[in-house]
């Protein structure tokens, strides 16, 4: 009997370091895998008189937009201003305005750090050529140069002449994190694509592509326990948990309808194994002020191993 339980001890101490191990893995595997806040792929020419292009993917898609502004005017979608062309969200008019002409994307990094800035970009051989950059927490005054060069005398976007090209820019550790982002690509000088002379009135400047992606910082989603992929016996809890003690955890079970938790830890039982795979599924997100984290998504599959049980006496 004595080497039963001792055999048994051992079982459930490799099983408990084996689900703690588990639950840090999947754990740090989130915060490290690459997540878009806001991306922008356009491939039609936006209704009259769109101001604002609302963001095509991204975990913070409703809430970001991309706007244009010449000589600090916004711009309206119409001739020649804010249209599909040459696979570019294009317009014309950049040849006057340096600091006062860009391309503006507002956006949040919340939740994310290691943020990195991409866009593809294309300019007519008499559209502009050299742009910098820039960030800003307010999207008036305060804006940053980030990305290679110094934003001054050096640039970090040169535009060869009719030739889409990607740009990225790596941004600062004060970008990280922020309810509200703001980033522009604006125009530096007056000198055109083809060199040299320039920039003419008719010349055209267009982006597409546009992406802001980070790493989800530890800590910002909400963590399960068994870790995602376990397999369980029915009706075994499975531990919710945000690090936030004021969070709210909202949460759905194999589809089913939405419930919240007022704490931000909260044990729910899988009722059955009926989604795809013969898996659950658990969703889960917490809220806390007018934050929302990303939707994080737990698998798991039924434990088909038996309760070992022995008469008194044996063993």
């Amino acid at each position: 009997m004595r080497r039963y339980l001792a055999s048994l001890l051992a079982i459930v101490m490799v099983f408990s370091q084996t689900a703690t191990g588990l639950v840090q893995t999947a754990y740090a595997d989130a915060a490290a895998t690459v997540f878009e806040a806001a991306g922008w792929n356009f491939s039609a020419t936006p209704a009259a008189n769109t101001e604002s292009l609302a963001a095509t993917s991204g975990e913070y898609k409703d809430t970001s937009s991309m706007e244009l502004y010449l000589k600090n005017i916004k711009i309206k979608a119409g001739t020649n201003r804010l249209y599909y062309g040459s696979s570019h969200m294009s317009t014309q008019g950049f040849d006057a305005g340096v600091d006062q002409s860009y391309w503006l994307f507002k956006t949040s990094s919340e939740g994310l750090e290691n943020l990195e800035f991409s866009f593809g970009m294309r300019s007519s051989g008499t559209g502009p050529r050299d742009f910098d950059m820039q960030w800003s927490l307010d999207g008036t005054t305060n804006w940053t140069h980030f990305g290679e060069g110094d934003g001054t005398t050096v640039f970090p976007i040169v535009n060869p002449e009719a030739k889409a090209t990607v740009f990225k820019g790596t941004l600062p550790e004060g970008a990280k994190n922020q309810k509200n982002l703001y980033i522009r690509v604006v125009s530096k000088t007056t000198e055109k694509a083809k060199p040299s002379g320039a920039t003419a009135s008719g010349g055209v400047s267009g982006v597409n592509g546009v992406s802001l992606k980070g790493t989800y910082i530890p800590g910002f989603a909400v963590s399960a326990n068994p870790a995602s992929g376990a397999c369980v016996p029915a009706n075994t809890p499975i531990s919710l948990s945000f690090d936030n003690s004021s969070a709210a955890i909202h949460y759905t079970i194999n589809g089913g309808a939405e419930q919240v938790s007022a704490t931000n830890s909260v044990d729910v039982a899988i009722p059955a194994f009926d989604q795809l795979g013969e898996k659950a599924v658990i969703t889960a997100f917490a809220t806390f002020g007018e934050t929302k984290t990303k939707i994080m998504t737990f698998n798991y599959t039924q434990s088909t191993s038996e309760i070992v049980t022995t008469k008194p006496g044996v063993g």
